[in-house]
Formats: structure tokens, sequence, C-alpha cells
């Protein structure tokens, strides 16, 4: 097998306890509404790639403060980005955050979160706190190359839609290692094409260019051997989940990869599962043990554990 939806399956799957991850989905919404666009420095950036970053000056400030957090949090990548992701709680969940513009460029929202922003901002911000400084353009170039392939923003296509394809380029840029198969994963066989499947739910993706683009982020993933542990494994294993690995939960349906991202923390004992949640609307920790809340969520087959570095 190898990210972020019909309304109907949106309905059916939204009382999982977080944000469906079923890749790509959009509101038809005309306009952004953001605070500001500005053009990112473009010295460095690759060839051909957009440098519009829309955001909020609340967005920059949010920023420096959670930078501080990462900063002074002791330890590597996976304790800085637990950190950040601590301090976002109580944030408010925000659904089709990065669809709500007919135009494609680089969206930094820091002031609503779902499953998978919420992964990808708390990353760049502790990637970022290697600066000596906060540096925002260095933070926007960062989740610029987290959120887009090859960190080239092109058109609708060019953004990573499958969290699994996610996984793919961030290993490859040395950021993250998918650790699934060493703490007891097995094979996960699947052949991913959900949004090529379904072209009526993806308006952005109706040219041959962008639809050509996803397609080959779908080859990618199904060009790689993946790994995955079913939901009724997890309790024997959780003992080799730390906390800051990231949480990747794989669905049921045949041509989708994964439903939902977030945090592992330990507490009493016990992994939980610390995301931002459509039911709960929030940055919330699990209310039941990682297990547990798998258990109770038919859409879920298990999880893969990626660990940051």
């Amino acid at each position: 097998m190898k990210k972020h939806y019909t309304f109907f399956y949106f309905i059916l799957v939204a009382g999982a306890g977080g944000c469906l991850n079923t890749p790509g989905q959009q509101e038809n919404v005309a306009t952004a509404s953001f605070g500001s666009v500005f053009q990112q420095d473009a010295k460095g950036a690759p060839p051909f790639s957009d440098t519009v970053v829309s955001d909020t000056p609340a967005d920059r400030r949010i920023f420096e403060e959670k930078w501080q957090i990462a900063r002074k949090t002791r330890g590597a990548l996976p304790e800085k980005a637990l950190a950040v992701m601590q301090a976002f709680m109580g944030t408010p969940y925000g659904s089709h955050l990065l669809d709500r513009s007919s135009e494609e460029h680089l969206v930094v929202n820091l002031r609503a979160l779902d499953c998978w922003t919420s992964v990808e901002i708390c990353t760049a911000t502790a990637l970022s706190a290697r600066d000596s400084v906060a540096d925002y353009a260095h933070f926007c170039q960062i989740l610029r190359q987290l959120r887009y392939r090859n960190g080239i923003t092109n058109g609708y296509g060019s953004r990573l839609h499958y969290f699994s394809e996610w996984i793919l380029q961030n290993a490859n840029n040395g950021y993250l290692q998918d650790i699934t198969a060493a703490v007891g994963g097995v094979p996960l066989r699947k052949t991913i094409s959900f949004m090529t499947d379904n072209p009526l739910s993806y308006p952005k993706a109706t040219d041959r260019i962008q639809v050509n683009s996803i397609r080959s982020g779908q080859d990618a993933i199904n060009g790689h051997s993946w790994y995955y542990i079913p939901k009724t494994q997890v309790a024997q294993m959780e003992s080799l989940i730390a906390p800051g690995d990231l949480l990747v939960l794989t669905s049921v349906i045949p041509n989708l990869d994964v439903e939902h991202q977030g945090f592992a923390v330990r507490k009493n004992g016990h992994i939980y599962l610390l995301h931002a949640s459509s039911t709960r609307k929030r940055v919330v920790v699990s209310t039941r043990t990682l297990s547990g809340y798998l258990a109770a969520v038919p859409q879920i087959s298990g999880l893969m554990v990626i660990r940051l570095q």
C-alpha cells in the first residue's frame, strides 16, 4: 500500500471520535477568509513553486508562543512536537481548513486544527525550534516541505492528500521513521485509489494535470510495502510506543489508507491518543486508552506507529 469523501460518508463516520481523514475532502467555498496573504521569500524555494502564504497576524503570534515552548523543551524532535501539541489542547477543531479558497496556496491556520494539520504544524514548529530565533518564514518553508509533494506548491494535485504519502515523503526528508514493522506490525495489503475512484467528490481535481499528480501519489503508495498493527493486538504491544510517536489509524475501506492521526501520550501506564477531535470539537486526549479507543471505532482497522527523528 502506498492526505488533512462523499458528504454522506462524512456524516456516517464523524462519530469516530476524531477528524475523518478521507483525503482532500473539500467544501465548495469560493473565497478564502484569511486576514492576510503575503509572498513568502522565495530564496532557496524550488522552481515553479507558488510562494503565497495565507494566514492572519494571530497565526504568527501563536507560532511565536508555540516556538518558545518547543525551544525550551528538553529532548529531541518527538518531545518537542508533543510539547507543542499539548500546548494546543483546547484549540478548536476546524474542518476543511485547507480548502476554503479556489486557489491552492500554503494555508497557515493555528487558530483551529484538524487531525492532519495539527500533526503538521506541531512537527514544523518543533523542526523550526532548531533555529536560534523564531523565524516565521522558515516555519512556513518547513510546513510547505511537509505538506506538498517535493515541497512544491503547484495546484491542488501537488498537495499530499494521502497520509501514507506524507509518511513516505517525510521519511525521505529525514524527519521520521515508520517503525510499525519493528514493533510487531503485519503486512498491510491494499491498492489505494480512493480519490481517483471518487472523482465527483473532488471538484478541484478535474483537469488532467491535477488528476495525474494525484495518481502519481497513489502509485508511490502502492509501490511501497506497508505494515500495520491490527487493533486487537494493540494492547499487547503498547509498551513499545513512546510518548510523541505519531499514531496513524488505518482504514477498513479497501481503497483508502488512513482515517485519523494524532500523538501518543502515556498516562497511568497506558498509551492514549492526543488529537484534534471532530466530535469533541477541540484538541483533547482520548478518554479511553488507545486500544479502547480503537475498539470503539468500527471504521478503524488498526494503526501504524511513526517516530519523529
